[in-house]
């Protein structure tokens, strides 16, 4: 108030890009010094980290975005001080001996920026040649182009990917590892970019690559910030064998590297049964979790197009995109561990012969019960704690929430048939038969529930909503190119989860309706957690698909169709 800023620098601390709206596009500022921090407690925890920033490019019809320099918390308020003629607190700097006066001061900018024409994404690849097969490929991933202080996010990752590399190159020159049946493929890229860049030109590649195991923060000293090694799984859309080859390796390791008292009491010397140590590294126990899917790195790219694909990211990160990035909060032991998570699981997938498929077969049908029955819990307990007015719509989703476990259990039996051979093609089918059967008692176990409870046994027929969109049927733009960028453009509705939104794409195969999609979602938020994945509503996934269409990113074609009940039956 009252201050004439038009041609000065503001010193800022809030949103950037109302700062820039407020300061620069409204009363005529030329730049920003921000000490803007979006971490928890910046002035108590991190008063010296300088984080990065982003500012919204400006649109066409807009004023210039202004350039903005970013400052550490404690430096902004020891300039905030002193320029308003209050003294700094004995907790941040004192002035020089000889302060400018208020109202005095100057900055000098130095700019260097520079945007590349024609525009190209940065990949470099590496190959282990496999001795059989060289169209089921198994590609690790990593991301080099962060900069300055990125020694975790991601300098740990690109030295992981090219460690393995090394390890597993130098053990089959000299004999201790066979070459792997398979390619073993390392990509070093511009994060996500360069996959879709990668994959709108080649195309074909989807049918060559078997999965997509990423790194990106994997040197995380857990004790600093209270971080966690967590591993994704595939949304369930792209559910695949990877996840349970994943998960098991996880759990060794986990178990293998953490104290447990019978352990100790089985004779076993050490603190942990099986440690993985670094020389240099910390004796720290590992902390990681599988956990439902999420995005935000290079795997997104691989299930967009197709490939189930998995990340190892450590989370929360209070030091993540800030100069706190460093070397200090590395800890090699933490690099071992998930080196040895990825290689093992690249290794395993390599090797993958018919004398594995009993096992990874026994593996995934155990896992594939645990799953449907936590499903059942869920749909069981939605049912319970319902009020009289939403009893019907608990029972439907808890219905539909088994019929899509089952769905998707089935679909990750399915994605190992490839390696079954023929005298076992019968007890995967066996297998797959079972999870109908478990489904149908399941369904039967909510129905009582729901009877008991006061529910009508039969389900209500399709609303008109509903029935229109049961006739909608998406099918994505070609070529593949086209339709990464188009989908580019397609902003979904806030309400709904932007991961929700970007799998409700890939259910889009030319036969599920917008209505099935909408179901395999909502049961997949479910499944869950909504408050990991928000609220599904039927008018989001609506609105996501006209836009969609209105983008190009899809076309819709109109079926036929017949009544049916607003949700599976319940046999």
């Amino acid at each position: 108030a009252g201050k004439e800023i038009a041609g000065k620098i503001v010193l800022a601390y809030g949103p950037l890009n109302k700062v820039k709206e407020l300061a620069c596009w409204e009363r005529g500022a030329v730049g920003i010094v921000s000490y803007y921090s979006t971490r928890v407690n910046p002035w108590t925890d991190h008063p010296d980290q300088i984080p990065w920033a982003r500012v919204k490019p400006s649109k066409p019809d807009e004023k210039p975005t202004p350039p903005v320099f970013m400052i550490s918390p404690r430096t902004g308020l020891m300039l905030s001080r002193w320029m308003s003629g209050r003294a700094p607190t004995h907790i941040f700097a004192e002035p020089p001996d000889n302060p400018t006066p208020p109202g005095a001061f100057r900055v000098h900018l130095k700019i260097q920026s520079e945007i590349a024409k024609p525009e190209t994404q940065g990949m470099v690849e590496g190959v282990i040649r496999g001795t059989t097969y060289h169209d089921q490929a198994i590609v690790l991933t990593a991301h080099l182009q962060e900069e300055k202080t990125s020694a975790n996010d991601n300098r740990s990752g690109c030295a992981n990917l090219l460690e393995i590399a090394r390890a597993l190159n130098a053990m089959i020159a000299d004999g201790r590892l066979p070459r792997p049946k398979r390619d073993i493929r390392f990509w070093w890229t511009n994060e996500i970019e360069a996959e879709y860049r990668y994959f709108a030109d080649h195309p074909e590649e989807r049918n060559r690559i078997l999965a997509d195991i990423n790194q990106d923060m994997v040197g995380a000293r857990q004790s600093i910030g209270g971080r966690v090694q967590q591993i994704s799984r595939t949304p369930y859309s792209r559910w695949s064998f990877l996840n349970d080859v994943v998960e098991s390796i996880v759990r060794s390791l986990v178990q293998g590297n953490n104290a447990y008292l019978p352990s100790w009491q089985n004779q076993n010397p050490a603190p942990y049964s099986r440690p993985i140590f670094a020389r240099l590294g910390s004796r720290e126990p590992y902390r990681a979790e599988v956990v439902h899917y999420f995005d935000s790195t290079d795997h997104l790219v691989f299930n967009d197009v197709g490939i189930p694909g998995v990340t190892l990211t450590n989370w929360p990160d209070e030091y993540i995109h800030s100069s706190d990035d460093d070397l200090w909060q590395v800890d090699s032991t933490q690099l071992a561990r998930n080196a040895v998570t990825v290689a093992g699981t690249a290794l395993y997938l390599a090797n993958l012969s018919d004398a594995d498929a009993p096992t990874l077969l026994a593996v995934m049908a155990g896992e594939a019960r645990e799953r449907i029955s936590h499903d059942l819990a869920t749909g069981l307990a939605r049912i319970a704690e319902a009020p009289p007015a939403k009893h019907a719509a608990a029972y439907r989703d808890a219905v539909n929430l088994l019929a899509c476990a089952h769905d998707r259990e089935v679909a990750g039996l399915e994605s190992a048939r490839k390696f079954v051979p023929p005298d076992l093609t019968k007890v995967l089918d066996s297998l797959i038969a079972d999870l109908k059967l478990t489904e149908v008692n399941h369904r039967r176990r909510i129905a009582e529930s729901y009877q008991a409870l006061g529910g009508e046994k039969t389900l209500p027929k399709l609303t008109a909503q509903e029935q229109a969109l049961a006739s909608r049927v998406p099918s994505c733009a070609e070529p593949l190119g086209d339709y990464l960028r188009r989908k580019e453009k397609v902003e979904a509705p806030k309400t709904l989860h932007p991961l929700m939104a970007a799998e409700a794409f890939n259910y889009v195969d030319g036969k599920r309706s917008i209505l099935d999609i909408y179901r395999a979602v909502r049961a997949e938020s479910l499944s869950a957690g909504e408050w990991y994945y928000g609220t599904v509503r039927l008018e989001d996934i609506e609105q996501l698909f006209n836009l969609a269409e209105t983008e190009k990113a899809v076309t819709i074609a109109t079926k036929p169709t017949e009544p049916q009940a607003a949700a599976p039956d319940d046999e």
